[in-house]
């Protein structure tokens, strides 16, 4: 009979020491599904309370949050039902069986989730879409904060708060800050739909400062780009009053306004072609309004104002 050394023996009581101690350690580093939902519905309880009760400590937990590191133990009978484990990280080799955890040195709230609290802060510090000076503030920060977050997310996450930084640019009244995000384009947005929000950006602020010809050029651009999208068919709802603007109708208000604008810069007689236009252009939307009454009617009392 072949005697096991004295050597062997300790060295496979050693290799049973670690391995036990290994999965002691993944035992209490254990991070299952249910702990996930828990832990970010307690997170977005205090993001909610905050953002109410004390709003200037949001952007410190969202900055601690990003920076803040924890070492997790994966099994994956606890990641079944259409969970995943996560991508990248200092991730053991992933085996098939339950016996192998996936241990991953990670963010203690992925940035998935935490661009999720940032879009609805932004909301909530919008507050009705004319935010105090106080809140503009707090918007322009976290907006600072968010555009860091960018290139940790997946796409379908980037557009998502790529829409709503913008809206966030809008409602501070950072209208350059709109349009850089508008130049590098806007995934599920065609470039047409891009470079006309930029040129009524800019007619906007020509209008601010009483430049009656560059609000023009503007608002022509405007026009050009959205006449070259097609018409779906689909009006945009305006969500406070209900009203759905078709292609029509906003191609109409804008012919109206470069008509306008062509008066006050004493081109008359583009004026009237312009007015012109607006008239052919409000007949195409009362046929598109033709079974919504609340639009319709909306639609003849602008038209009633214009003379048209």
């Amino acid at each position: 009979m072949k005697t096991i050394s004295k050597t062997a023996i300790f060295s496979g009581i050693a290799a049973v020491a670690l391995v036990g101690a290994y999965y002691g350690t993944c035992a209490k580093l254990r991070y299952t599904a249910e702990d996930a939902r828990a832990l970010y519905v307690e997170t977005d309880r205090a993001v909610r309370e905050a953002t109410s009760k004390a709003p200037d400590t949001v952007l410190p937990m969202f900055e601690k949050m990003k920076s803040e590191m924890v070492l997790r133990a994966r099994f994956r009978k606890d990641w079944e039902n259409g969970y995943r484990l996560p991508a990248g990280g200092s991730s053991t080799k992933r085996m098939p069986g339950m016996l192998f955890p996936d241990v991953t040195k990670e963010r203690k709230i992925p940035a998935s989730v935490l661009s999720g609290f940032v879009e609805d802060t932004l909301i909530k510090f919008a507050g009705n879409g004319f935010p105090t000076p106080e809140q503009q503030a707090r918007i322009k920060k976290l907006i600072a904060f968010a555009e860091g977050l960018l290139a940790d997310l997946e796409p379908a996450d980037a557009k998502s708060l790529r829409e709503r930084l913008l809206d966030a640019h809008f409602v501070s009244n950072d209208f350059d800050g709109a349009v850089s995000i508008l130049e590098k384009g806007l995934p599920g947005h065609s470039d047409n739909w891009c470079k006309a929000a930029i040129a009524k950006i800019r007619a906007h602020q020509a209008e601010e400062k009483k430049d009656y010809a560059e609000a023009l050029k503007q608002f022509i651009a405007f026009g050009e780009a959205m006449a070259a999208e097609p018409d779906k068919g689909i009006p945009e709802i305006d969500p406070t009053s209900g009203i759905a603007y078709s292609q029509a109708w906003v191609l109409a208000k804008n012919a109206r306004r470069c008509s306008e604008y062509a008066k006050k810069v004493g081109k008359d007689e583009d004026s009237a072609a312009f007015l012109a236009k607006a008239k052919e252009l409000y007949g195409k939307a009362i046929e598109c309004a033709a079974d919504d009454k609340r639009s319709l009617d909306a639609l003849k009392k602008e038209m009633a104002e214009a003379g048209l």
